[in-house]
């Protein structure tokens, strides 16, 4: 153990009454860095007790973690303090960025990506009288935790000179935690209240 200790005194468990001994802080910042890494806490706890030499040489009780609990417990902190962080940076990007639009975070996580020209760009190209080009939509699978739906479309005001043909371009985009029908109408309702669809496809 590194770093000047505490003095450590049994504390009682408020809900059971009974007395325990609290883990020395050097020890509980040992176990909070090993939390961050790949190791399951059977393996953090394990690891922790080898460093300390175990129960056999162990001089203070205060130096071993409790159990494997204690070591799932503090990665549960850790994971959802980094959320907050998370959480917090993405509400300080999105005041900024006028290309985050819709974000809501119930019942999940869901935010539409996609920029003013993006917006008036399908409109003039997928959506106005005359114009060709089809507005493809696929979604991505196995990138973590959430799926990305994102959008391409044909471009008329860039010509190919070798093929004569327009290039595809990425539009707007969708990051979300689920699949379901009503994910898929939140994309779709987002691109038509920030662009006039509504009206094309009333007038239409």
């Amino acid at each position: 153990m590194t770093g000047q200790e505490h003095h450590v005194s049994p504390h009682k468990n408020p809900w059971s009454g009974k007395l325990f001994l609290p883990t020395t802080p050097s020890t509980r910042d040992a176990i909070q860095k090993k939390a961050t890494s790949h190791k399951g806490p059977s393996s953090i706890f394990n690891d922790s007790m080898k460093e300390v030499g175990g129960m056999v040489n162990c001089e203070i009780v205060a130096h071993m973690p409790r159990n494997v609990k204690q070591i799932s417990n503090v990665r549960q902190a850790s994971k959802e303090q980094e959320e907050q962080k998370e959480f917090v940076s993405l509400l300080d990007h999105g005041r900024q960025d006028t290309a985050i639009r819709n974000m809501q975070w119930t019942p999940k996580l869901r935010v539409l990506f996609a920029t003013d020209q993006q917006l008036e760009e399908i409109v003039e190209e997928c959506c106005s009288p005359g114009s060709h080009s089809i507005l493809f939509i696929d979604t991505t699978f196995n990138v973590g935790d959430f799926y990305v739906t994102s959008t391409t479309y044909q471009s008329s005001k860039f010509i190919h000179t070798r093929t004569s043909k327009a290039p595809v371009l990425p539009g707007p985009a969708a990051l979300h935690c689920r699949k379901g029908s009503k994910d898929y109408k939140y994309f779709a309702h987002t691109l038509l209240e920030h662009t006039n669809l509504c009206l094309l496809f009333t007038n239409q």
